[in-house]
């Protein structure tokens, strides 16, 4: 499936802050400060969050709920017509 520029546009920029959020954890990782440690996990999540709401509802026409546990349930739900 095709997609327009400015839809590649922002699926691009949802995927570079996901990675970045990625390396501040990966970073928060490596140092002995739990609190910064808990802080990045929950901005990654968040961040993950974002991407796949954005994803389902570029690619799927979907919205997906907020919660993590609810994300999961609504994407077994969906199907990819041939």
């Amino acid at each position: 499936m095709p997609l327009d520029s400015q839809t590649s546009a922002e699926i691009l920029t949802s995927i570079t802050s996901a990675a970045q959020s990625l390396s501040e954890l990966d970073a928060a990782l490596h140092s002995a400060d739990l609190a910064n440690l808990q802080g990045k996990v929950a901005s990654v999540m968040a961040t993950e969050i974002v991407l796949l709401r954005h994803l389902a509802t570029k690619l799927f026409d979907t919205d997906l709920p907020h919660d993590p546990v609810e994300i999961s349930e609504a994407l077994s739900q969906l199907s990819v017509e041939s």
